[in-house]
């Protein structure tokens, strides 16, 4: 819940960005160049990971200084706490940029009321378990908290269940169209991880070998790589750090107490107490030596 609740927070700040283009988002190493409309985006990635032996996934979560969103009111906020963690909550919401997209006029993108679809082969929007090779069922939305305007909307997806503790994710995107109902293109920099297009953006050129690796997935699954309008990957946090803060405190309480429990009384007794209780017991407890 601890990592849950830090892990939703964070999405949250981040799909209320103005996602218009800022001098943050030229940062190398700062902002990933696939979408430069917006720090942070696409969220989760392991853009914002580094290899860690310590943790159970191999990962530690790093935003660098500069990442952090700004809210409404032009205030940023710290990061630091995420440097805890070995991945992204495994109940997160995929959030990325597509500029002025249209769910209306794109066939076939899955929604709530119809997670199936996000299992069909042409499916716009593809959520990949790389461990089973399986896709994972979803639906997507535009962010429309943001306004009214599509053009500063967020492309939201949500998973139809919890995903799984420490695995890596693929995300896909494709044939999503605008208001103009015109196939959005991709952004430069993810054209450049695409096409084979060289740069001198070592964000980009550092990630070949993990993009052959994403379109080669992808392709196995049926996916085919010139389709796509972005993609990256994200790995979920282990079992271990996600509940780790709460099993410390709930070990920790358990060893405080007597072993065979806290002494109590009953100290009133009210049967028939309403139509939805049946019957009500007050007590008092803690300590030893409470009266019998």
């Amino acid at each position: 819940m601890a990592f849950a609740a830090l892990a939703g927070a964070a999405a949250a700040a981040a799909a209320a960005l103005a996602v218009l283009a800022t001098p943050a988002a030229a940062q190398q190493g700062v902002c990933d160049p696939i979408v430069p409309e917006a720090c942070l985006y696409p969220f989760p990635s392991n853009f914002y990971t580094q290899a860690d032996s310590t943790t159970p996934t191999g990962l530690r979560v790093v935003f660098p200084d500069g990442s952090a969103p700004v809210d409404r009111s032009g205030n940023d906020f710290s990061l630091e706490r995420w440097s805890r963690l070995d991945g992204f909550s495994s109940s997160t919401t995929m959030i990325t940029y597509l500029a002025n997209a249209s769910v209306e006029l794109t066939p076939g993108l899955p929604g709530w009321q119809n997670f199936a679809a996000s299992l069909e082969s042409d499916c716009p929007t593809v959520l990949l378990d790389t461990v089973t090779g399986q896709r994972v069922a979803h639906f997507a939305e535009l962010d429309y908290t943001s306004g009214s305007d599509n053009d500063v909307k967020s492309f939201m997806i949500w998973p139809s269940k919890q995903l799984e503790f420490g695995r890596r994710y693929i995300v896909a995107i494709r044939n999503v169209r605008n208001t103009n109902n015109q196939i959005i293109a991709p952004s430069e920099g993810f054209r450049a991880l695409r096409d084979g297009i060289p740069t001198e953006d070592p964000d980009i050129e550092n990630r070949r070998e993990l993009y052959a690796d994403i379109f080669a997935r992808l392709a196995a699954a049926g996916v085919a790589q010139s389709d796509l309008q972005i993609a990256w990957d994200f790995t979920t946090g282990s079992l271990e750090y996600t509940t780790g803060w709460l099993t410390t405190i709930r070990d920790d309480a358990f060893s405080r107490l007597p072993a065979d429990g806290p002494d109590y009384r009953i100290v009133s007794v009210q049967d028939e107490y309403s139509g939805r209780c049946a019957a009500r017991r007050g007590s008092s407890s803690w300590g030893r030596g409470a009266a019998a």
